[in-house]
């Protein structure tokens, strides 16, 4: 959802992404995922962001609670 809000403008679409360095932790009932995102329009523009989700247990099942993703230059 952030990277595809990244390309809003309709001018472009997201043709691939790649998901890495993902750390998990887990507290209990709670879980803090950390990672990041390279992403790359159908014009060929990359998008590349450091991302941190919370998630929580909840019926047996982990839910996202909270997710927030900035943009990085590299």
């Amino acid at each position: 959802q952030v990277v595809a809000e990244m390309f809003a403008t309709g001018q472009t679409g997201v043709a691939s992404m790649t998901v890495y360095d993902v750390h998990v932790r887990v507290f209990g009932e709670l879980a803090v995922v950390t990672g990041r995102t390279v992403a790359s329009g159908t014009d060929g523009a990359p998008v590349r962001l450091r991302f941190t989700d919370v998630l929580a247990r909840r019926d047996g099942r982990w839910q996202f609670v909270a997710s927030q993703g900035t943009q990085i230059t590299e």
